[in-house]
């Protein structure tokens, strides 16, 4: 019979996530169903990750050839993993455990090839690679284990529900694009986001880590569903490139959300006509290709409204015009305050991470951002008026 875990997960996730994206229960009853018959298995991670479940992987594919290798921790990995891949021929399937950046680069790897990818998470990272198998439409696979995810340090739990806070800033979004467009074609993608919100409170008031589970994911779902660009996590991610190795993805993405709110908030309750101007560009790449050129998730380009000053305050006072807008946006900031008791009461008071980025590391997140995104969002409007050479 399947556990609660599993069928919780699935009921919540089934209308949105296919079954071949998607799995949970228990790693070790799933994996075998879930591999390729016919060629070679890879059984891929790093040591951390082969002492927490890697080792035990070949045990339970006693049918199938499975090949092992063991990455170094902390050590640049692209040119090994390379190599590595390339010492296996007629590969069916590749089980990555324990590492997001690790998969991702295997995913890339074996682009336009039909070899099936298999992440087992043994914490929270795993929306990279769930929304790169969505948004591609290939049968890469995440396994989530309660059991896994429940040895997870506090800190782990922690971030995830800042990420799960900083997703309300698509609550701004979704406000702008129905002041602007006068329709709600968001509802549906809107009812996730709305769910996902419950089924955090469902979390801070029992602890079971399902309900952190699904409300991770349905924030996701919104994201797959939508073509809403998620700020937060591209500009956490150049400030990850900025100064690595030592923040969490939470506490990045939350700081960002915290910004935005505040840029949003002055921007669309002031008038910025007298600093409109065309936004530097050209002075950028070479930062960029510095920062992202080894990145696996990320390529850059502009938006195009930056060459359209008329658009630009054309779509501004349409938002302007909404007092929704400022209304959400004033909401949102007031809830900040009772977010960071939630954390402190929940989680501990400790000293975040992010406290190490400068002021001026901040602002280069939020002015190289925009050349990353690919989707829509206020942001841009931000962008093409100039406003943020102003004020950040």
């Amino acid at each position: 019979m399947k556990n609660d875990f599993a069928f919780a997960v699935g009921n919540a996730t089934a209308n949105f996530i296919s079954k071949r994206n998607l799995d949970s229960g228990n790693v070790s009853e799933l994996i075998s169903s879930h591999v390729v018959k016919g060629g070679n298995v890879i059984n891929i991670s790093f040591d951390s990750g082969w002492f927490s479940l890697a080792g035990k992987i070949k045990s339970y594919l006693l049918e199938h050839n499975v090949i092992n290798f063991s990455l170094n921790d902390n050590k640049p990995f692209i040119n090994d993993l390379q190599v590595l891949l390339s010492s296996v021929k007629e590969v069916t399937t590749v089980i990555v455990t324990g590492s997001e950046d690790l998969a991702l680069a295997v995913s890339k790897f074996y682009l336009n090839k039909s070899v099936k990818i298999i992440y087992l998470p043994l914490d929270f990272n795993y929306e990279f690679f769930l929304k790169n198998s969505l948004e591609n439409a290939n049968n890469n696979l995440v396994i989530l284990d309660e059991s896994l995810l429940a040895k997870c340090n506090r800190s782990a739990f922690a971030d995830c529900v800042r990420r799960i806070f900083a997703r309300k800033i698509f609550r701004v979004e979704i406000a702008v694009n129905r002041a602007i467009n006068q329709d709600n074609n968001l509802k549906q993608a809107e009812n996730q986001l709305n769910e996902s919100e419950i089924y955090l409170q469902k979390y801070l008031d029992t602890h079971l880590i399902v309900y952190l589970v699904i409300a991770h994911l349905k924030s996701i779902i919104f994201e797959s569903i939508t073509n809403i660009e998620y700020l937060p996590l591209v500009a956490g991610e150049i400030l990850n490139k900025l100064n690595a190795n030592f923040s969490l993805r939470g506490e990045r993405e939350y700081l960002v959300y915290k910004m935005l709110l505040k840029l949003y908030r002055f921007y669309f309750s002031n008038d910025t006509s007298f600093i409109l101007k065309n936004c530097g560009i050209a002075s950028q790449e070479e930062e960029l290709n510095k920062l992202m050129g080894d990145c696996v998730l990320l390529d850059y380009s502009l938006p195009q409204i930056v060459y359209n000053e008329n658009e630009i305050n054309s779509i501004k006072q349409k938002i302007v015009k909404d007092i929704n807008v400022i209304n959400l946006i004033d909401n949102l900031i007031s809830e900040l305050e009772n977010e960071a008791q939630i954390l402190k009461k929940e989680f501990g008071g400790k000293k975040y991470t992010v406290e190490h980025y400068s002021t001026k590391q901040r602002a280069t997140a939020l002015t190289l951002a925009p050349y990353l995104i690919k989707k829509d969002c206020a942001y841009k409007l931000l962008f093409a008026s100039g406003i943020l050479e102003y004020f950040l």
